[in-house]
């Protein structure tokens, strides 16, 4: 797996959810600081405008670059259409030997 961020596909992501959660800090700060705000209608249609913006972004680069796992990653030992059976090992579990008669 690549570690570096700079050239990392999810970047987009990692820039908004970064916006988002300073967006958060500053704004919680500021509303433990000053207990009105913001201090009028037009500022505070604006904070919730760009609240909404920067969440609707972080969504959608969530999205943008997520990936899908192939099924032999999820769980290799599944197979499609077939349907376990009441007889048949658990999932993982090797099935158990019969009990040996030796003990007669």
């Amino acid at each position: 797996m690549n570690t570096v961020i700079a050239t990392s596909q999810h970047l987009p992501f990692y820039l908004a959810a970064g916006a988002l959660a300073t967006w958060a800090l500053i704004i919680g700060g500021l509303g433990i600081v000053k207990h009105k705000l913001p201090e009028s209608d037009r500022l505070y249609a604006l904070s919730v405008v760009f609240t909404v913006l920067l969440v609707i972004t972080t969504m959608g680069t969530a999205i943008g670059t997520s990936e899908t796992p192939e099924l032999d990653q999820t769980r290799p030992d599944v197979k499609l259409g077939v349907v376990p059976q009441p007889g048949d090992a658990a999932v993982g579990e090797a099935a158990e030997a019969p009990a040996s008669d030796a003990t007669k």
